[in-house]
């Protein structure tokens, strides 16, 4: 099944059969997903810290920057499924 990005993660059908648009997209879902791996890994926090003071950027942008390029990686790979 493809996946498109902007679709609903967990969408609901009312009563008369219809989506009901509300809720995260697929790929804000995919990023929180990554977003709460990447935090709850200390090996992945100290390494950005470390890296954080060779470059011009804090810690919280280094690891949402990361968590967004998971869940668009993540979103390519399930756009070529067949």
């Amino acid at each position: 099944m493809k996946t498109n990005p902007n679709d609903l993660a967990f969408p609901c059908i009312n009563e008369n059969h219809s989506t009901l648009e509300f809720g995260l997209s697929k790929r804000e879902y995919f990023i929180g997903q990554a977003l709460a791996g990447l935090c709850a890994n200390p090996f992945v926090l100290e390494r950005l810290t470390n890296n954080t003071t060779r470059i011009d950027a804090s810690v919280e942008a280094m690891i949402s920057l990361s968590a967004l390029k998971c869940a668009d990686a993540l979103i390519e790979l399930l756009k070529e499924e067949k």
